[in-house]
């Protein structure tokens, strides 16, 4: 019984990566919502974009 309970002990971590793991990353969510923006064809543009996604997602 003991094996068992470290067993899920040892998954617990996996677990939280679940979430992420479903959602796309960040730089594809920020081409389709510079897409979306009808801003798909400025690279300045899109480069300001992924820049704000990755300040919202790592803030200093």
């Amino acid at each position: 019984m003991e094996r068992h309970a470290q067993f899920k002990y040892d998954a617990a971590p996996l677990e939280i990566y679940e979430g992420p793991a479903e959602k796309p990353p960040i730089a594809v969510t920020c081409v389709l919502k510079a897409m979306a923006a009808g801003e798909h064809e400025g690279l300045d543009k899109g480069l300001e974009v992924g820049a704000e996604g990755r300040a919202r997602v790592f803030p200093l």
